[in-house]
């Protein structure tokens, strides 16, 4: 806890103020999530010692999910039979292999369940763009998936991004 925990809140309210583009008060609900002062949508996620934020329209959140080895039998007890096949059709459409398939909806599992819906709500592929995104869906909630490796190490991580209607032209 202690100064580690300060001096990680800290950091990131510089990287939510980054996002927002300008400084302001970042304020934390009673559960912690950071809210901006003035209304604005924002929201951080951390993996290893890479810290996203983003800021938005108000509902715009993040997931970052280091993306590690697992086994079929693994992946399938994490996501479920129903989401384990559909990573099977993301490696297909992306020719990507099941771990980050797995993660990338392994992340968006964790946007659904912080967005207030229940991690088994209905979790359909949008699209899978030749950039590399791939866009999930779950009602009006769309969630923009990404891998990228971290430049000059072997680290790989899995990015989703949630808001509610269309994002990144996908709707």
């Amino acid at each position: 806890g202690g100064a580690a925990s300060k001096d990680r809140t800290v950091f990131t309210d510089s990287v939510l103020q980054h996002a927002l583009g300008k400084a302001g008060a970042i304020l934390r609900r009673p559960d912690g999530k950071p809210v901006a002062g003035d209304g604005q949508g924002i929201s951080a996620a951390h993996a290893e010692d890479f810290t996203l934020a983003v800021a938005g329209e108000a509902g715009v959140a993040c997931d970052l999910e280091r993306i590690v080895a697992r086994t079929e039998a693994v992946w399938r007890d994490l996501l479920g039979e129903d989401r384990h096949k559909l990573a099977e059709r993301i490696c297909q459409e992306r020719a990507e292999d099941a771990n980050a398939a797995g993660t990338r909806l392994w992340t968006a599992t964790e946007r659904l369940k912080k967005a207030g819906l229940p991690a088994e709500a209905p979790l359909v592929l949008a699209s899978a763009k030749a950039d590399g995104w791939v866009l999930l869906r779950s009602g009006s909630l769309m969630i923009a998936t990404f891998v990228a490796g971290v430049g000059g190490s072997a680290l790989v991580l899995a990015v989703a991004l949630e808001t509610q209607g269309s994002v990144l032209g996908g709707g």
